[in-house]
């Protein structure tokens, strides 16, 4: 197993980048579309926290192909998104607007093979943690507040 030698951060926000400068090696205040153009490294390890959300659906397709371009052959991209259609956020956080795209797990999954990613594990995350692990998938889907996708890069 390897361990964390260098890590780089990204954030849109330069107030952020700015704090996070003794954190990480290296940061980048930019548009996360433009990845590929705030670094010339190539990485183990990418892993996107909450983004996707926020990229419009016309620009889906770029996301995960400048993911792709800076990763190393057989590297890996962790992203996170949020369920949009889990019955929890369905019934206890209805809000309509508090994300501005709607996408569904398919959507990521189908992006992701046409980027030259593999699924490696997919998951969902639950506040009702017990419940969720003795549910069949079709349920868990329902349930999950947050997926998480494990992919590598071919």
């Amino acid at each position: 197993m390897k361990s964390l030698q260098t890590a780089h951060g990204i954030d849109f926000v330069s107030n952020n980048t700015s704090q996070a400068e003794h954190v990480f090696e290296k940061t980048f205040t930019g548009d996360v579309l433009d990845i590929a153009q705030l670094t010339d490294a190539t990485y183990d390890l990418v892993m996107s926290n909450e983004v996707f959300q926020y990229i419009p659906p016309q620009n889906w397709g770029s996301f995960f192909s400048n993911h792709a371009s800076i990763l190393k052959d057989r590297g890996y991209f962790l992203l996170t998104v949020p369920n949009l259609s889990s019955i929890y956020r369905l019934i206890f956080r209805p809000q309509k607007d508090l994300f501005p795209f709607d996408f569904n797990a398919y959507d990521i999954l189908t992006l992701a093979r046409k980027s030259s990613f593999e699924v490696v594990a997919f998951c969902g995350i639950d506040p009702l943690y017990n419940i969720y692990l003795s549910a069949p998938l079709v349920v868990k889907r329902l349930l999950s507040f947050e997926y998480s996708f494990l992919l590598q890069k071919k």
